[in-house]
């Protein structure tokens, strides 16, 4: 379509440069965001509706960890979110090192405090309690990091309700020592607190003139963890949802399309949750969900993960194959915003390009290029007016059961929504 060469990065990365700060879920910063994309879309000569809503989450007050045999140090640790808090004194237990949670080491973890290796997800989780561990500390980083990065990642334990075990982690080089020098017994300190905050959803539609009660949903998050300003993930999927709303108001689509940013992703896909618990009597309308999560850095490959019956992969390889454009389509559960529409029965996918820095410091504007915004915000635009052009979606509406399983594993074997 020639009329997409009137789409330009340059805008979308102007767009981008204003949002060049940390948007914590749930913070003023993201408010101060939220606001400011609702002052872009007037620009536009549109109006957006605001959702706001509340979520539990947690804030960390204490976090440590003490070797106390056969020596005695201490090492900076953060404390996992969602997990466990230890008594206030802090938890003594033997440390034993499991390397990557293989059944054999675990063999040895009860009554222990686990060493393990990498971020520990709710599987591993699972097969620690079940092994009988009492805590854990995993182990993040390479030798290669600064000092200032060590720990600035934010981890926590997704699923439905609060985790049995307190759990931390540290830098490889300290878990490195430990090993080495036999560290057989620990106290684990972490005490966090539940809070509730407040974020908002952010929703533009431009009506459809010619099947209005079809909805092409369009979405992307605008918070940020606290490490950093979020500029690939995901102020940049902003970025490219506002450039292709930018040129869908100058061109009327025939369905609807709704354009939605969401808040909270970074604390559990919080803000989609909410939107789709206030759609539920009207998910029919739903077509396809086209989310944009990680984009805009020059150098990689864009995918398009579809969590859908295979025929929507069918039908977007041969859109790609007729438009020219290379991008990768993979059908398989995300772990995006995608998910909550998959999840509710709605065909969903999400747009990501490869980059570096997510969530850390270095996730800056400075990492993102005009070329690459560009790029993909016209693959979004071709998707979306390919498919708003067909008479009808030439795809199952349907999500394949192995994957409805899948997404009950991603959101901790309990769906997101009532029914």
């Amino acid at each position: 379509m020639t009329e997409l060469d009137k789409i330009s990065g340059q805008s979308a990365y102007d767009f981008a440069a204003r949002f060049d700060y940390a948007r914590e879920s749930g913070t003023a910063a993201e408010a101060q965001a939220a606001e400011e994309i609702c002052a872009q879309v007037r620009a536009l000569g549109l109006e957006p509706a605001r959702e706001s809503f509340s979520f539990d989450t947690y804030e960390i007050d204490r976090a440590s960890l003490r070797l106390t045999a056969p020596y005695e140090a201490a090492y900076p640790a953060r404390a996992y979110g969602n997990a466990a808090n230890t008594p206030a004194g802090g938890l003594a237990a033997p440390l034993v090192y499991v390397e990557k949670g293989d059944r054999v080491s675990l063999r040895r973890a009860k009554g222990a405090i686990a060493l393990i290796c990498g971020r520990v997800r709710e599987d591993t989780c699972r097969a620690l309690v079940q092994a009988g561990a009492v805590g854990f500390v995993s182990i993040t980083g390479t030798p290669l990091e600064e000092q200032e990065d060590r720990l600035k990642l934010d981890y926590d334990l997704r699923g439905p309700a609060r985790w049995t075990l307190p759990g931390l982690y540290i830098h490889y080089e300290d878990a490195r020592r430990i090993v080495e020098r036999g560290g057989s017994a620990a106290v684990l300190v972490a005490q966090q607190r539940q809070v509730t905050r407040q974020s908002e959803n952010i929703v533009v539609r431009i009506p459809g003139t010619a099947c209005p009660e079809q909805v092409i949903a369009l979405t992307a998050h605008y918070d940020s963890v606290p490490a950093g300003p979020g500029a690939y993930d995901n102020i940049a999927g902003v970025a490219i949802l506002w450039e292709t709303m930018r040129w869908f108001a100058a061109h009327p689509p025939r369905r609807t399309l709704e354009f939605t940013f969401f808040g909270a992703e970074e604390r559990g896909l919080c803000g989609s949750k909410d939107f789709m618990g206030r759609r539920a009597g009207t998910l029919e309308s739903y077509v396809i969900d086209l989310n944009v999560d990680l984009a805009g850095q020059t150098v990689g490959g864009t995918v398009l993960g579809v969590t859908a019956d295979r025929s929507v992969c069918d039908t977007l390889e041969a859109l790609l194959d007729r438009g020219g454009i290379g991008a990768a389509v993979e059908n398989k559960v995300w772990a995006s915003d995608s998910n909550t529409f998959a999840i509710c029965g709605v065909p969903a996918l999400t747009l990501d390009r490869d980059g570096f820095g997510m969530h850390t410091r270095h996730d800056t504007v400075a990492l993102l290029s005009p070329w690459a915004l560009e790029r993909d915000a016209r693959l979004l635009a071709y998707l979306t007016a390919e498919l708003d052009a067909m008479d009808r979606m030439p795809f199952r509406r349907e999500i394949p059961a192995e994957m409805q399983q899948g997404l009950l594993r991603y959101f901790g074997g309990k769906p997101p929504l009532p029914g």
